[in-house]
């Protein structure tokens, strides 16, 4: 329940353009949503601090964070992720894309 929050508490940060403590939260609730074993719920954590991470000049961590999602999104424990939700895996929040710019 508590990485839950922290997802939502980083969306709300990202709202309100607090990116510093938003990747405090994001960062924490990835720690939490792989100790709980939730995949669904490390994917949304994963996005956030990837977000927070290219956003707050952190761009390395931004590009291992997306390794990581995708790696996630395309391992065969998908059909697993599927089953938990009914719906296909999440894809990944590309922040390469905007290195271009």
């Amino acid at each position: 329940m508590e990485a839950r929050t922290l997802v939502q508490s980083a969306f709300r940060y990202w709202i309100y353009v607090r990116v510093a403590p938003g990747a405090v939260d994001a960062e924490r609730a990835v720690e939490l949503m792989r100790l709980a074993g939730d995949l669904w719920g490390l994917a949304d954590a994963l996005m956030w601090a990837q977000i927070h991470s290219f956003f707050g000049g952190r761009r390395k961590d931004a590009e291992s964070l997306h390794d990581e999602l995708e790696s996630l999104s395309n391992c065969p424990t998908n059909s697993a992720m599927s089953s938990q939700r009914g719906v296909a895996a999440p894809t990944s929040f590309t922040t390469r894309y905007w290195t271009v710019i």
